[in-house]
């Protein structure tokens, strides 16, 4: 088999940035991979310059862009417009790169030439410095948006091929998951696969965005997932071809349940409540309540 060493782009986008940025970017050139190029975005920083000063004192190892404030999506859009690379892979301001994620990725869809998007493992730096792995269950492949919903595969991780994406595939006006809006509209194209591997370091902080506004922020993931029987038909989120309405709905809620997002949850367990309403799992619900169900359910 032929080996092949397309060019990647690491798009980096970033706003206020100048505390972590740049051992990011320092990740980034630390690649054993070396057919890179990492596209900084700086998405309208009001920091007196000390992003715009960080990201030039980089010179011409970088490619560097400055634009109007308009959020995490449209600097990521912006930095596949000007991609130049076979590969796209994303890496957030804050986040680090091990410095084999590419070289391992890349390796990967040399043995697989018919894989477009491969993921990894990640570990989650946090305020109390305790590291935590996430892991994906070994040999596992994404195939529908049950998988997704299912599974945190961090978009950090990922590897996608130029062919998978379009220029507005962030959508701009949401704000709070846009990562997921991606990933359900490349799952209905593509299969996800993974390097078993912890390919990058998540940095939690408290001057994130979604840290400094975390009740607006839980408040509209809320919505978002509660909407998304309006934006797919409920079949989209069949695990299985013979699963039928209720089954989805109530593993919808279960996923609701188990990242904290309580008022979403309710609002699946309902609807498969009105579906089913001998099910005794969503009656002891409706009846008594999300602390007795999490106590019968998840211990």
């Amino acid at each position: 088999m032929s080996i092949s060493s397309p060019l990647v782009s690491i798009v980096i986008p970033v706003y206020n940035g100048s505390n972590y940025l740049k051992e990011a970017i320092d990740s980034a050139l630390a690649q054993t991979y070396k057919n890179i190029e990492i596209l900084v975005i700086n998405d309208g920083s009001n920091d007196g310059d000390l992003t715009h000063e960080l990201a030039l004192s980089f010179g011409h190892k970088i490619n560097y862009y400055k634009k109007v404030n308009e959020g995490v999506a449209s600097a990521l859009n912006f930095g596949i417009s000007k991609m130049q690379g076979e590969y796209f892979s994303w890496l957030s301001h804050d986040d680090i790169y091990k410095s084999d994620k590419i070289e391992k990725q890349i390796s990967f869809v040399n043995n697989n030439k018919e894989i477009k998007i491969v993921g990894g493992n990640f570990e989650s730096f946090a305020f109390n410095d305790s590291t935590t792995e996430f892991n994906i269950k070994k040999d596992f492949i994404f195939k529908n948006a049950y998988d997704v919903l299912n599974n945190w595969l961090f978009f950090c991780t990922m590897l996608i091929h130029k062919d998978c994406l379009f220029t507005e595939i962030f959508n701009l006006k949401n704000s709070d998951c846009q990562d997921l809006e991606a990933q359900l509209y490349l799952i209905k194209y593509h299969r996800f696969h993974i390097v078993n591997e912890i390919v990058m370091t998540q940095r939690v902080h408290k001057e994130s965005g979604t840290h400094k506004n975390f009740k607006l922020h839980h408040k509209r993931k809320n919505s978002y997932y509660i909407s998304l029987l309006e934006k797919y038909k409920i079949d989209f989120f069949k695990e299985n071809k013979n699963e039928n309405d209720y089954q989805t709905l109530a593993k919808l809620g279960d996923i609701c349940m188990k990242n904290s997002l309580n008022v979403a949850g309710k609002f699946y367990f309902r609807k498969a409540f009105r579906n089913k309403p001998k099910s005794l799992k969503v009656l002891l619900f409706g009846l008594l309540g999300m602390r007795i169900w999490r106590l019968i359910y998840e211990n």
